[in-house]
């Protein structure tokens, strides 16, 4: 099975998911080093 992929510029309508993206992955990386609730907290409407 072969997959193909077409790269982009990110544009205006990617920004919710780049956002929940980037939370999540400073939530997996930073838990236990920041604190819970500031992590727990965090949202694209709640940066």
């Amino acid at each position: 099975m072969s997959m193909s992929w077409r790269l982009r510029r990110p544009g205006s309508e990617d920004a919710v998911l780049l956002s929940r993206l980037e939370i999540k992955t400073y939530s997996l990386n930073y838990r236990g080093i920041l604190p819970d609730d500031m992590l727990d907290g965090a949202g694209p409407d709640n940066p």
